[in-house]
């Protein structure tokens, strides 16, 4: 059926054509007539055109023949990773999440003795295929074997049980950790993830105004042009697109923290973290006092907490060029901003594990924003959930927690602690 915009201009035309012939205007009513009938042309060739170019199911083989479906019987470690992005452990626990609610929801949606083509494995697999590699719908219905309407109904699907189901799920969870945690993430970037009391060291960081636990960044992602004067709203001068602005807070293990996602792109990073820099640092009750973040200068503002660490601007030099300071101080203040450059490098290692992790990111998001909302949410909790199942950048594995190397705790054992 053509849609209904178009069909509202056929109908123009004729009233056109009946009100230049009731004005004695034949000539420009055989016009509006003639546009009609070329208008109806288009409308056939562009339905046929679709049709025409269109997977059709007979050639597609069904689901069970699928390329996906030969990669569900090998269980192949290396294979599930390049092609969902997670290991067959956890794509199974994946599909223990969501087997209750999607095998409900398709059993509520599916008419009379028509069975829905995919079950909840193959629905799990291609949300994550999405998200992950971000394959255009044609790639997916060819390698699930089944049409493009299809795969969008199953991506829809899925991605709205997920972006409910991950929420509950404690290996899942965005969640601010208790004082003992934090606490241990300050000693693992302070030493490196040698976590052990009382480590000497010849040079050490002196007189910063906290001691941080984890990083603090912001990211942009492109959206469509909105239709509209909103539109100014997410233009980004900086960038110079139109896209949505993000902060998260990253701790030393990968997982996310904290995050204020989906905001206009006109919006500054510091607006974005005032909730975090203003109630949850200052709360000695979820903080303990004297830690905090790390992040670069565009989070410090004229009213700056004292649990936010950054270079600072000017500052620096200014307190070089006192002449009460010690050789001594001044060569403290230099090793003190090396230490914060240094260090602050890890955000941009985590944003890098979350883009590459999941590709989709990497194109313009949905337009609608509760769409768009909902993928950068499941995003998170993906990404948290593959960090506790031990899919944390390499680069912090390496630096800062090497002690995960060692860990060996079974996955029940992990969600009972909530990944901690």
């Amino acid at each position: 059926m053509p849609a209904e915009d178009e069909i509202v201009a056929v109908e123009q035309c004729a009233r056109f054509a009946q009100y230049f012939m009731a004005a004695g205007l034949p000539v420009l009513a055989a016009a509006a007539e003639w546009l009609g009938t070329m208008y109806q042309a288009f409308i056939r060739l562009k339905k046929n055109l679709a049709s025409r170019f269109r997977m059709q199911r007979p050639a597609l083989g069904g689901p069970q023949d699928s390329g996906f479906a030969r990669l569900l019987r090998s269980r192949d470690s290396k294979s599930f990773v390049a092609f969902v992005g997670v290991t067959p452990l956890l794509f199974d626990y994946i599909c223990d999440l969501t087997k209750q609610e999607l095998q409900h929801r398709v059993d509520g949606v599916r008419a009379p003795g028509r069975p829905f083509l995919l079950n909840y494995e193959f629905m799990v697999g291609l949300t994550l295929r999405r998200l992950t590699g971000y394959v255009d719908t044609t790639g997916l219905a060819v390698e699930f074997g089944i049409t493009e309407g299809h795969v969008n109904k199953a991506f829809n699907t899925t991605m709205a049980i997920l972006h409910t189901v991950l929420k509950k799920c404690p290996l899942a969870a965005v969640a601010w950790p208790g004082h003992e945690k934090i606490k241990a993430f300050a000693r693992q970037i302070l030493h490196k993830g040698k976590v052990v009391e009382g480590v000497a060291r010849s040079r050490w960081p002196a007189g910063l105004d906290c001691i941080p636990f984890a990083w603090i960044d912001g990211t942009v992602f492109d959206i469509p042009k909105p239709a509209g004067d909103i539109q100014q709203e997410f233009y980004s001068g900086k960038h110079s697109k139109h896209c949505v602005n993000n902060v998260f807070v990253f701790a030393p293990d990968g997982t996310v923290i904290w995050y204020n996602v989906n905001r206009p792109g006109k919006r500054h990073d510091y607006h974005l973290a005032k909730p975090l820099l203003h109630e949850v640092l200052q709360n000695p009750d979820l903080t303990p006092t004297g830690y905090g973040v790390m992040g670069d200068v565009g989070f410090r503002a004229k009213d700056a907490v004292h649990n936010f660490l950054t270079i600072r601007k000017n500052t620096a030099a200014e307190l070089l060029r006192e002449r009460d300071l010690t050789q001594r101080e001044r060569q403290q203040v230099r090793y003190n901003e090396s230490w914060i450059f240094k260090h602050r490098i890890a955000v941009e290692w985590c944003f890098q594990t979350l883009r590459t992790g999941f590709q989709r990111l990497q194109y313009r998001l949905p337009a609608d924003k509760f769409q768009r909302n909902a993928l950068l949410e499941v995003v998170v909790h993906l990404h948290n959930l593959r960090a506790r199942f031990g899919g944390i950048p390499m680069q912090l594995k390496t630096v800062y927690a090497p002690i995960f190397a060692g860990e060996s705790r079974s996955f029940a054992e992990a969600a009972d602690t909530g990944g901690a």
